[in-house]
């Protein structure tokens, strides 16, 4: 094997066992005893095996001040169904932090106001943009009611494309409600881009603030990816947001904040003595955190100086309130056929939001106690369809079907038994409580005595009665307004973001990286020759691990060196190094090319001054106790610091 075999697959070597990034003593040489035990050392575990060594970034808390010291924090609570947006002013909070400023959203045709709009968005034939939210909707079905609509795009519930483990890409497309393809980024922008505008037309009706002056707050589920919560901050870029003003939000983080702060009135409990005492040092508490799309669940502990941190990594599920619209669904389809309600939903689209809009109505009504049927009015052409399809009318249908005498047709309304009505709400409901078993089965979920319901969907009293009586001894707290307790605790986190101290690690973070090669210890496959010297390629260097408590300000250093002597890699001086990023569920992962090991973005560090020294060392430093990773490189031989760029798309 010649020198330059291989070189340029080595992102990075460390020369010697002194620049680990732990301090610990050398090992000696395994003993042919513990070779044939099978029993895995420190050293042939590759990467470090303990925490690295924890120091306060200067440079990255300069960024925090910089965003302390606007004026005003503005908050977009970018739903799944809904979204809204609030600001405080600086002096505000000072003197009365829950001074909040929010939207009144018209709600045209039914003479009411709504706190927030639906997110829904409405392009043009040209794909510019038209409407946003109830007035999208309303211009929509003006469209489509004289059949213009095929040319326009209409986008609902969007949200949901960046969640889970979903391919999250730059290139990802949506689908409006006819299937014409749009780019997700594009979507996204234009709406923040829609919200923004909005905020800084409000804004300079009171102030004359302008948008350097405001800090924003984008909010996410606690359960996304780094890849889903890149791509939201690049869509607020695209969308006029400068990054440096920029901050991405936990939902269910920013929902004990806000509910922390307000006063006992402003909480409804089981028992009122007790509602205060949940917030007291040392007590903790679950955040059950449930919306249109989402369910997340963070378990959370009040420390000494009053402010909040995890003790749990954030989970949950889509097991939010659009769950049983899609139950809702299931029924409609029973009845009328899956063919013919998609048919009428396409050509009569109007007609689908009128009931989508009625059926989110009466989800927030009915009880366990209800016992009225629940009307629902059926399109005049959904029926026409049925019968030309089947040759029978709705009532005869319905009489062979599970639904026979309990769902009855009243002139151009069906009459729905609540006990049906209920059922839609079912698997949701038992999702949800199943995992929150899960979670207090746990140790981290002893001594809850707390659980705090926030989001839109808790406005249903069937899920707040199911979640009282699956935990009867818990004290169960919700906002007299739960669907704002999202919105309107960004504005908090906002005006002081260290009031979360710490957060838990969702996965071990690491790179690969190459050491020198001791017999009996490494792997064979991983031998290779540089500059005459073996090392072993493909380890995995864990810089933070699954499980992790990480608080905010620290930051975790880890060696990296590079040689450009060789000729072959004298082209690669003036090229970005890039340095893969993996991720792994165990703690202690060996080897990046390991089955539960998986490649999740890149650490990209441009060349200084345009080219990079034949040989260099330095650290790179990562701070990953926020809401999204940040980290620099620090030069060892000049002492230059320079901000590196983590990509996690495609």
């Amino acid at each position: 094997m010649s020198s330059l075999e291989k070189i340029e697959e080595l992102e990075q070597y460390e020369e010697d066992e002194d620049d680990e990034p732990v301090t610990e003593k050398k090992k000696e040489p395994m003993s042919q005893a513990e070779k044939d035990s099978g029993r895995v050392t420190d050293r042939d575990k590759g990467a470090v095996s303990k925490r690295p060594p924890v120091k306060n970034d200067p440079s990255l808390m300069i960024i925090n001040e910089h965003k302390k010291n606007k004026m005003v924090v503005a908050a977009i609570d970018f739903g799944t169904a809904y979204s809204g947006f609030a600001y405080s002013l600086k002096n505000d909070f000072e003197i009365k932090p829950l001074r909040i400023m929010t939207n009144h959203w018209v709600v045209k045709g039914a003479g009411s106001m709504s706190l927030k709009a639906p997110t829904s968005i409405l392009l043009n034939p040209d794909q510019k943009f038209h409407a946003f939210g109830y007035d999208a909707d309303q211009r929509y079905t003006e469209l489509a009611q004289k059949g213009i609509n095929k040319e326009w795009y209409y986008f609902q519930k969007f949200k949901m494309k960046l969640q889970g483990n979903m391919d999250v890409t730059r290139k990802r497309m949506l689908e409006d409600i006819d299937g014409k393809q749009v780019p997700a980024q594009t979507i996204f922008a234009l709406s923040i881009n829609f919200l923004k505008m909005e905020i800084l037309k409000s804004m300079t009706k009171h102030s004359g603030y302008t948008i350097e002056d405001v800090h924003f707050i984008i909010t996410i589920p606690a359960v996304w990816t780094d890849a889903a919560k890149q791509f939201m901050r690049e869509a607020a870029v695209e969308a006029g947001i400068p990054c440096e003003n920029l901050t991405l939000a936990f939902e269910s983080e920013v929902a004990a904040v806000y509910c922390r702060m307000l006063p006992k009135k402003s909480l409804v409990g089981l028992r009122g003595r007790d509602l205060l005492q949940s917030f007291n040092k040392g007590r903790k508490f679950m955040v059950l955190d449930l919306g249109g799309g989402t369910c997340d669940i963070s378990v959370m502990e009040v420390v000494n100086d009053g402010n909040i941190e995890h003790i749990r990594k954030a989970t949950g599920g889509a097991w939010g309130g659009g769950k049983v619209n899609e139950e809702f669904n299931v029924f409609l389809n029973k009845i009328f056929g899956e063919d013919v309600v998609n048919e009428c939903w396409t050509e009569n689209p109007s007609e689908y939001l009128e009931m989508v809009r009625s059926f989110e109505i009466k989800k927030r009504k009915v009880s366990k106690e209800t016992t009225d049927e629940i009307p629902f009015k059926i399109p005049a052409e959904l029926r026409m369809k049925l019968k030309l399809k089947t040759g029978f009318e709705l009532e005869e249908v319905i009489r062979e079907t599970k639904y026979n005498g309990k769902v009855i047709v009243k002139g151009d309304k069906i009459l729905i038994d609540p006990n049906i009505f209920r059922e839609f709400f079912k698997k949701t409901i038992d999702s949800i409580v199943k995992h929150m078993k899960e979670i207090f089965e746990e140790n981290s979920g002893r001594h809850i005595a707390t659980i705090l319901m926030v989001g839109g969907f808790t406005e249903s009293p069937l899920v707040r009665d199911a979640i009282r009586e699956a935990f009867p001894n818990m004290m169960i707290i919700t906002p007299k307004e739960p669907s704002m307790a999202v919105l309107k605790g960004a504005v908090l986190f906002g005006q002081n973001p260290e009031c979360i101290c710490s957060r838990i690690c969702k996965c071990t973070y690491g790179i690969r990286i190459a050491r020198p090669f001791i017999d009996g210890i490494h792997r064979e496959e991983n031998k290779v020759l540089v500059d005459g010297k073996y090392y072993c390629k493909n380890l995995f260097q864990v810089f933070f691990s699954v499980d992790q408590k990480t608080k905010i300000g620290e930051t975790f250093r880890y060696p990296i060196h590079n040689s450009y002597e060789s000729e072959i890699r004298q082209e690669m001086r003036k090229k970005p190094k890039i340095t893969e990023i993996y991720t792994s569920n165990d703690p202690h992962p060996l080897y990046v090319t390991d089955s539960n090991c998986k490649k999740h973005g890149e650490i990209v560090m441009e060349p200084p001054g345009g080219m990079w020294p034949e040989r260099f060392s330095g650290f790179v430093e990562m701070e990953i106790a926020g809401t999204e990773i940040f980290g620099r490189f620090v030069n060892k031989e000049n002492g230059e610091v320079n901000m590196i760029y983590l990509d996690f798309l495609s």
